[in-house]
C-alpha cells in the first residue's frame, strides 16, 4: 500500500485551531497525519472506520470543521459511503476523501475533494485551510 509524503516541512501553527476529523483505518498512516496536522496547528478528531466518524458527527462535543478520509476501509460503509452521509446530514462540510488503490473525480460541489495516495501533507493542509476559508466565506455572504 502507497504512503503519504511525511517528508514535508511543518506549515507552523495558524492563528486559529481548525478541527479535523480524519478517518483512516490504517493505524501508522492515521497517527502520522494526526501528527502532522496537529504540529502544524490543527486540533484533530480520530476515527477508525466511517461508522465511528458518524457518531463524533452526531454525538460529539467539538465543532468539526474538515473531514479528512481514506476511501477503503472496513464496515458497511466506506470513504465515499460517509463523503455522500456528510453531503446528506452536514451540508457543505468540507470533505477530502484519498485512495491509494481507487481514484475519482472530485469537484467543489459538496464541499469534496480527492487526494491520491501517496500524498504530501503540505499541500492536504494548504487545501484543508483553503476549503474551510471558502465555506466560511460562503456562510458570512449568507
Amino acid at each position: 500500500m502507497a504512503t503519504p509524503d511525511w517528508t514535508s516541512p511543518p506549515l507552523g501553527p495558524s492563528e486559529e485551531a481548525l478541527t479535523i476529523l480524519v478517518v483512516e483505518d490504517e493505524a501508522l498512516i492515521r497517527v502520522a497525519l494526526v501528527d502532522y496536522l496537529e504540529d502544524n496547528g490543527f486540533e484533530v478528531v480520530e476515527a477508525g472506520d466511517a461508522a465511528s466518524a458518524i457518531q463524533l458527527l452526531l454525538y460529539g462535543d467539538i465543532t468539526i470543521d474538515a473531514v479528512f478520509t481514506d476511501i477503503c476501509m472496513p464496515g458497511e460503509m466506506d470513504g465515499l459511503g460517509l463523503a455522500a452521509w456528510i453531503r446528506q446530514n452536514r451540508a457543505g462540510l468540507p470533505t477530502i476523501v484519498t485512495s491509494g488503490a481507487r481514484r475519482i473525480e472530485a469537484g467543489a460541489e459538496g464541499g469534496l475533494c480527492f487526494f491520491a495516495k501517496p500524498y504530501d501533507c503540505a499541500e492536504v493542509t494548504d487545501r484543508l485551510q483553503e476549503m474551510i476559508a471558502e465555506r466560511r466565506q460562503r456562510a458570512s455572504a449568507n
